[in-house]
């Protein structure tokens, strides 16, 4: 599949200047990596580059053509979010060696349907959202597919090793770290507390009346006296 493509500017504006671009739509960024020397500040159109990490995540492989420069395969390395609306406000593009290994974390995504939580009142639990795989970053996967159609019983649970990886990837997780399992509904027997609620008012009525049959004989023997 060919890489999704992104273009960027040089940026001169550093510093808190750079909220002036944001106010524009414009993300500031940065670009560094081996054969890069130092680190190169970008800007990019934020609803371009906040499409692209919705869609893809921080695995997959973009190009990036900087006006005036080179394009280069990169990775979103890091990113920073307004903490209110969680928009985009600052990204790392890291341009990795292409000839070299990698170790990132890819996205778990749960496939199919699991018959032990149709059939048996189960309850899904996904334990792991990512796992670390190592690979050249041109065979990083955009996901983990992970088939959860074979859990058919209560407690059934897939683990790391089980997770079935492309060619030339490797894992990097512990391959005992569970990944996802069916956990046993918790019934609450309702019936029981009804009855137990019922028989406690009536409890509480009975002693009310008593109290009141006490608080009337007083009244009258005050009354005869």
């Amino acid at each position: 599949m060919a890489m999704v493509e992104l273009t960027a500017q040089p940026r001169t504006i550093l510093g808190k200047e750079v909220k002036k671009l944001r106010r524009e739509g414009i993300i500031p960024a940065v670009l560094y990596g081996p054969g890069i020397e130092g680190t190169h500040s970008i800007s990019l159109r934020g609803r371009e580059i906040e499409r692209i990490y919705t869609q893809l995540g921080r695995s997959s492989l973009l190009s990036l053509k900087v006006e005036g420069g080179a394009t280069r395969s990169v990775l979103i390395h890091q990113v920073q979010h307004d903490h209110h609306h969680r928009r985009l406000t600052h990204v790392d593009f890291f341009a990795p060696n292409m000839r070299v290994a990698l170790t990132v974390s890819v996205q778990v995504v749960l496939t199919g349907e699991a018959p032990a939580v149709a059939q048996e009142d189960g309850i899904l639990v996904q334990s792991a959202t990512e796992l670390q795989v190592s690979a050249l970053p041109d065979q990083v996967p955009a996901v983990l597919a992970v088939d959860i159609s074979g859990l058919t019983e209560i407690h059934a649970q897939i683990i790391a090793a089980d997770v079935t990886l492309p060619e030339g990837v490797t894992l990097v997780t512990s391959p005992d770290e569970v990944v996802v399992t069916v956990s046993q509904a918790q019934l609450v027997e309702v019936d029981e507390v009804v009855e137990e609620t019922e028989a406690t008012e009536g409890e509480e009525g009975a002693e009310g009346e008593e109290s009141g049959e006490g608080e009337t004989n007083n009244e009258e023997e005050s009354s005869n006296s």
